[in-house]
């Protein structure tokens, strides 16, 4: 319905590689989500879902764009976990920059 009413909304995927429990090459023969948007006749792109910068410019492109898109985030599932304090994904993205 979005692609239909031209409705400004990004539909944004984090992808880790896993789909619940099984590796997502398992489970989709697909190689990624955003190939999914040419069926909805939207844009659909893959970006770096670790690189901050590269996520702010796609997701802001998409925005400005005011119509529906796709933004798939590849991310490494050893970068964050959910038990992880806030100080201890800033120490690792800090060290991951020579900081």
């Amino acid at each position: 319905m979005a692609s239909v009413w031209k409705l400004p909304v990004v539909f944004v995927v984090e992808d880790n590689d896993w789909a619940i429990s099984v590796p997502r090459d398992v489970s989709t023969c697909i190689p990624s989500n955003a190939d999914r948007a040419a069926a909805y006749g939207i844009p659909g792109v893959v970006v770096d879902g670790n690189d901050v910068l590269a996520v702010y410019e796609v997701a802001e492109a998409a925005v400005k764009s005011g119509k529906p898109a796709i933004v798939h985030l590849k991310i490494d599932p050893e970068a964050v976990t959910p038990t992880m304090s806030l100080t201890a994904i800033r120490e690792k993205a800090l060290a991951g920059k020579g900081a």
